[in-house]
């Protein structure tokens, strides 16, 4: 069997960008000072190593709890930058494409489930 899988973030919908303004501030209110290409290039990682891995390359270390803690004002922050979720240019006619003729797909996310579920295009992906 033969499948695509398709990233949410990025890739269907437009939010990286309030990712990055998310994470950015998120970290500064930990004193930490990471640039927005940084975690630009970054997104997609999973969550612990991609705070892990931009903590050090800033010269910090964070315990777990500041990971969790880090990750969660992150999500709080996203829903202040991100009031509108839209899907990227050809991102609905794609799916409805695949839905069409039967073709075998899914959409993955590493989203907290509040920023992967609330968005504001329903259609496009059917388990919002």
């Amino acid at each position: 069997m033969r499948a695509l899988i398709f990233d949410l973030d990025g890739t269907l919908v437009d939010t990286v960008y309030a990712h990055v303004l998310a994470w950015q501030s998120a970290f500064a209110e930990l004193g930490v000072t990471i640039e927005a290409w940084q975690i630009h290039r970054r997104i997609g990682m999973a969550r612990e190593v991609f705070t892990r891995e931009l903590a050090t390359d800033a010269g910090s270390s964070l315990t777990p709890k500041e990971v969790q803690s880090l990750g969660r004002r992150h999500a709080e922050l996203f829903e202040v930058f991100l009031t509108e979720r839209r899907p990227l240019p050809g991102a609905v006619e794609l799916l409805e494409f695949l839905r069409a003729n039967r073709i075998l797909h899914g959409i993955a996310t590493s989203s907290f489930a509040p920023s992967a579920t609330c968005c504001a295009c329903p259609d496009l992906i059917a388990t919002c």
